[in-house]
């Protein structure tokens, strides 16, 4: 597949390369005109351009928002939002978990409290224990395209 050019709607004509598009708007539609036919964005055109796709971009998000608050460097009210899991007896994979609190409406599955703590719970150990955030993020980088490739599309 080769693509052409890029369409840009009006008034965007002032950003000059494509790079910086690229890099400074990943998320507005934009329309890859391939072989003077209008595609709107799909998996092939983001593999092309290394761009994740929504769902993971928000995973790695919250990834980074719970690594921040995990390690106080979010705000006060987001850092009390999690307890750390405290166990009378050691187990394998019990360093750095959070307490989960279990749901009675799915309302609590979709709320950051919730999701956060799952999603945190569910990071290998060494990710979890990672010094520097920015080690974190190379790690769960590739955690999640390591996680993404063996699951299954729908």
């Amino acid at each position: 597949m080769r693509i052409q050019k890029l369409f840009i709607p009006e008034g965007w004509a002032w950003m000059r390369s494509i790079e910086r598009k690229a890099v400074m708007f990943p998320c507005i539609v934009c329309y890859w005109v391939i072989e003077t036919e209008r595609v709107p964005l799909t998996p092939i055109l983001l593999n092309s351009l290394n761009w994740d796709n929504l769902s993971v971009r928000r995973t790695k998000q919250k990834v980074n928002l719970m690594y921040k608050c995990v390690n106080k460097l979010a705000l006060n009210y987001l850092c009390n939002m999690f307890t750390p899991r405290t166990l009378s007896f050691d187990l394998r994979d019990a360093s750095q978990k959070l307490y989960l609190p279990k749901p009675r409406t799915d309302y609590l599955k979709r709320s950051f409290s919730y999701s956060g703590a799952s999603l945190w719970n569910d990071l290998p150990e060494d990710i979890r224990t990672t010094t520097s955030l920015r080690n974190f993020k190379r790690k769960t980088d590739k955690w999640l395209s390591v996680s993404d490739s063996h699951t299954a599309n729908m």
